[in-house]
């Protein structure tokens, strides 16, 4: 996440706290996420309620310095259902959510009208099989009221689908309920209408749904075309219902972008397919120059001299100055005194490998240890140990501090590489010392 990404997001923390439920989304958070933060998170919940919660887990989200965790927190945003919210943060515009909050005001204020001033027969005729899109889960529940509580729309007994992060400030749907849901609508001819949020935009086949009503809902280019697959029947229809002028640019903008792709396509396919797979090694490997000249920033060396210790028995073995890189990816000690800390036994399964001969398995010294160090080597015509950095911890000669790596690469010390003329004599005459016993 940039610097800005962060400014942007504790800048908007009121609109999350006014929407979020953390609590939702919280299991999709355990990467990043400690158990005992998110039980206080659930706490504060049960005791201060979701919007004390919310500035909890805001304030938690953003003292994240983790690698990825503001991606992790949009797909747990998109994954619990809550994707008005996923896409006001993904673009930073939330007049979308303003809107859906007035418009939730205004139901709760004309709801008792509804009934008494409004004739549903011109609003909405009689339909057989009828998805309706609406993104905030208020207004779901307000039109499936005014929808059964009207006696000349009641017939249509009209179903609900969400998302799992919530409905009625409590719970979602959990996924039993959100399949009960779709079969009575596939199945049951008496229910003719299914109100929805976003999560059904994809995934979802009704083949008698022919009309698809979006209110007030528009994604991209591609959700358009997800959405209005949901009408299944032949000759289905999908219409927008807004007086949002930006809605109804964008969905013109999608509209337009879909045209565009489609003559893409069609003009992809009409292509040689030799000369479409040139044209496409040729972009691989523009991209490929564009990568390598950008560059990744190198780690800063650390030049400090380290101690290694064995992994198990914490036996000192050799300092980081002694060690020196083989071909670029072996590691070998030339420090003299190295040889005293290891015993070899000849190895199970011995290979030769350019200019490498594995010949024996090296081991801690200590009899009540014997910790698996790494193998033994001819390389060229020396006698060489080769170690391997995860059967060591390394310690800061300064302050004493340990680490573990798990490979060569995550330790970041100044690597020298292997120079014949440091190598003593031994090495080129070596006699392997067995170990009694070792099995």
């Amino acid at each position: 996440m940039t610097a800005e990404q962060r400014r942007n997001l504790h800048a908007f923390r009121d609109y999350v706290r006014k929407i979020l439920d953390p609590t939702y989304i919280l299991s999709y958070m355990t990467p990043w996420f400690r158990d005992d933060v998110v039980q206080h998170i659930q706490a504060k919940k049960n005791n201060k309620g979701p919007m004390e919660a919310a500035s909890l887990f805001l304030q938690v989200l953003l003292e994240l310095q983790e690698e990825g965790w503001f991606r992790g927190f949009l797909d747990a945003l998109q994954q619990a259902g809550y994707s008005g919210l996923y896409e006001a943060i993904e673009s930073w515009d939330f007049q979308k959510l303003e809107k859906l909050e007035e418009y939730r005001l205004l139901l709760k204020r004309l709801q008792p009208e509804f009934k008494t001033t409004i004739n549903p027969e011109d609003i909405l005729p009689e339909i057989s099989g009828c998805l309706l899109n609406q993104e905030c889960e208020e207004i779901i529940q307000a039109l499936k009221n005014w929808i059964e509580e009207n006696p000349k729309l009641s017939f249509l007994k009209p179903g609900i689908l969400t998302g799992r992060g919530r409905t009625n400030q409590t719970m979602g749907m959990t996924l039993p309920a959100q399949k009960c849901a779709l079969d009575a609508f596939r199945t049951n001819r008496d229910s003719k209408i299914l109100i929805a949020t976003s999560v059904a935009d994809e995934g979802i086949d009704i083949a008698q749904c022919n009309l698809v009503i979006l209110y007030e809902y528009v994604g991209n280019v591609i959700k358009m075309i997800q959405t209005r697959g949901r009408g299944r029947a032949r000759g289905s229809k999908c219409f927008l219902l807004t007086s949002n002028a930006d809605v109804i640019e964008k969905e013109k903008l999608n509209i337009c972008q879909e045209k565009m792709m489609n003559e893409s396509i069609s003009r992809l396919q009409g292509w040689n397919e030799a000369v479409f797979k040139e044209k496409i090694r040729q972009i691989q490997i523009q991209e490929k120059l564009i990568r390598d000249s950008q560059g990744k920033v190198k780690p800063v060396v650390d030049k400090k001299n380290k101690k290694l210790l064995c992994g198990k028995c914490k036996t000192f073995a050799c300092y980081t100055a002694d060690i020196r890189v083989v071909e670029e990816c072996h590691f070998t000690v030339v420090r003299d005194a190295f040889r005293e800390c290891f015993v070899t036994k000849l190895h199970p399964r011995p290979k030769k490998f350019g200019s490498f001969d594995k010949k024996a398995k090296i081991f801690c010294a200590r009899k009540d240890c014997l910790h698996d160090w790494g193998i033994h080597m001819k390389y060229k015509t020396f006698e060489i140990p080769v170690i391997k950095i995860e059967s060591f911890v390394v310690e800061d000669v300064a302050t004493g501090a340990q680490t573990l790596y798990a490979k060569w690469k995550d330790f970041n010390f100044e690597k020298i590489p292997f120079d014949a003329a440091e190598m003593s004599p031994w090495a080129q005459d070596l006699n392997l010392q067995g170990v009694d016993g070792l099995e």
